[in-house]
Parts: C-alpha cells; sequence; structure tokens
C-alpha cells in the first residue's frame, strides 16, 4: 500500500470496486469477496507468504510475464515455485497500490496499477538464462500494470507489464543509455541494421 494509505482504506477501495462488478454484472467477485480477496493477495505478498498467494488462484492459474523474458507458470505447482523463488531473490520485495483498479465491463477482469520494489540478494534464475543470474545487491523501484482474470472468488490468470529494462538497470545488470553509451553502440546497430535490410531484400525478392 501507498504511505499513508491504511488497510481499512484499502479494503474500501476494492468493496467499492466489488460493488461496480456487481452493477455490471460480468461475473466479478462480489463487494466483500473482492475486498477479501485483494488484501489477503497484497498481503500475501508483502509478508511472503506464498501458501496465502496460491490460495488466492485457481489449480489452472497461467502467469504469464511477458517482460520478463517471456516467463509462463502453468498452475499452481509452477506457480507456487516462481513465487518462492523470486521471494528468495527479493527477501524485501513490496507492492503498492497508487490508484483504484479499473475492471473490465463485460468479463471477470480487472487492470491494477503498481509500484514494485525490492533488493536483489540471491542469484534468480530467469527462464531464459543457462545459468542464474548473479545477485548484485542493489535495489529498484519500478511501476507496473497487473491484468487479471477471476473464476469464482479466485485470479485464473494474471498478466504482468513493467519496465523491464529499467528493472535492469537499476539492478546493475544492463548498462545505462546515456551519451557514452549510444555513442559506443550506434556503429554497431548501424552495421547490424545494413545487414538486416539487405536480408529482408533478400527474403521478399523470393
Amino acid at each position: 500500500m501507498s504511505v499513508g494509505q491504511t488497510v481499512s482504506e484499502y479494503e474500501r477501495i476494492y468493496e467499492r470496486v466489488g460493488e461496480l462488478a456487481e452493477e455490471v454484472g460480468n461475473g466479478m467477485p462480489g463487494p466483500s469477496a473482492m475486498r477479501d480477496l485483494a488484501v489477503r493477495w497484497l498481503d500475501a505478498w508483502n509478508n511472503h507468504d506464498v501458501d496465502t498467494m496460491v490460495a488466492c488462484t485457481t489449480e489452472d492459474i497461467v502467469m504469464d510475464d511477458p517482460t520478463a523474458l517471456g516467463l509462463v507458470a502453468r498452475g499452481q505447482d509452477e506457480f507456487r515455485s516462481f513465487c518462492g523463488d523470486f521471494i528468495e531473490s527479493f527477501p524485501d520485495i513490496h507492492f503498492e497500490i497508487p490508484n483504484r483498479p479499473c475492471i473490465g465491463v463485460d468479463e471477470p477482469r480487472m487492470a491494477v496499477q503498481w509500484r514494485m520494489s525490492g533488493t536483489f540478494m540471491r542469484d534468480f534464475t530467469a527462464p531464459a538464462a543457462t545459468v542464474p543470474l548473479a545477485a548484485t545487491g542493489r535495489s529498484f523501484a519500478i511501476d507496473g500494470l497487473d491484468l487479471y482474470e477471476f473464476r469464482g472468488d479466485r485470479i485464473c490468470s494474471w498478466r504482468l507489464y513493467y519496465d523491464a529494462y529499467a528493472m535492469s538497470v537499476q539492478l546493475g545488470l544492463a548498462p545505462p543509455l546515456d551519451g557514452r553509451m549510444m555513442r559506443m553502440l550506434a556503429p554497431t546497430q548501424r552495421m547490424r541494421a545494413a545487414l538486416m535490410r539487405r536480408r529482408a531484400r533478400r527474403q521478399r525478392a523470393q
């Protein structure tokens, strides 16, 4: 939760979201169920309670993080494994919700803005990596957006969007694209671009 935002305020926000969803009649959980689920979900992440995170999801949960090198976790076992690994690597991970969520009009969906912060303290195995990423001890804070779908009073689909490059720079995993770096990269990029154009022309000619 954001600074100055109490648990009761957070509960009221999601109770109102549930009331709106009930008025729309799109299959979203009712006011009390929405409030309880939302508070349990956020508290579970901020308290690093993997069991409660999993309990908030359906057995066939699909977590899709296209920003993180194409990570997809299917089912509660894979979801539990990801959550546990992520919290081990970022043991102080914390989420704040700065704005009211947006609900879908005709389907049980919801979009939630968030701010995530944490410190990279232990190695983390990224989906496309052959070896784990080494912990840097550096911290990050980024903004992002979650898209949720619901079945009953649990989450069945969770898709995340955020600036992975900004996160990588803050954690020391990628260089900042300042003036010096751009001057170093530009000649290489121009050569690669020329090769790509020639390859594209050959493909069009075939």
